[in-house]
């Protein structure tokens, strides 16, 4: 049980299904092609640390090109998401990687602000914490791990809203389980948080 992993959320990479709230400043196709730049750094992050076992949660299913592609590349392993919502998605995620691991993260493609040292910080604070999660500066949250799993972490909460947080942290204290908060981060949602991005990071995005 000494395996730590780390889990990667992301949806196919099809116009007008990715980044929604962007399209209507940078356009479908642009707002997929920056998607599709998060992802990839997302994976390339994950898949340079060490002695942790990375793998990608795919929706709706793993046989998108390019999901095929950052596997074939990056060595990472495609697995489908499992539930209707991100709740249970994420539970069921969660709860089948604790059966087989010390340790599990679930982050997705949306802040490029995370870096390796915060990934092995959220998994060092797992080694006193039951849960460690980072906050996103809209309510939400760009990490949550686990090392042990209640389905009830996941439960009741109003998800792509500024209380996913604030709900997330009741069940936890309702659970009576330690957990740790990270320093909080900005995901990429809105035109506005493409202002806090670094001009590089952009013009590499849609080179």
């Amino acid at each position: 049980m000494a395996e730590k992993k780390l889990i990667i959320f992301a949806k196919a990479p099809i116009a007008g299904q990715v980044k929604t709230r962007l399209i209507p400043s940078l356009g479908a196709d642009k707002a997929t092609q920056l998607y599709k730049y998060m992802l990839e750094q997302t994976v390339i992050k994950a898949s340079s640390l060490s002695n942790i076992n990375c793998e990608l949660h795919c929706a709706p299913d793993i046989h998108h090109h390019f999901f095929t592609a950052l596997a074939k590349k990056y060595n990472i392993k495609l697995v489908p998401q499992q539930g209707l919502d991100l709740g249970e998605k994420m539970s069921a995620a969660m709860e089948a990687a604790l059966n087989a691991s010390s340790q599990c993260i679930i982050i997705g493609t949306d802040c490029p602000m995370m870096n390796e040292p915060y990934l092995y910080q959220a998994f060092e604070q797992l080694t006193k914490a039951d849960v460690v999660l980072g906050p996103a500066k809209d309510g939400g949250y760009v990490l949550i791990g686990c090392r042990t799993f209640d389905a009830q972490i996941f439960s009741n909460i109003s998800w792509s809203t500024t209380e996913v947080l604030e709900q997330t942290l009741k069940n936890i204290n309702q659970l009576q389980l330690k957990y740790y908060k990270l320093d909080t981060l900005s995901d990429v949602d809105t035109h506005e948080d493409l202002n806090h991005l670094p001009r590089q990071f952009l013009q590499t995005a849609f080179s």
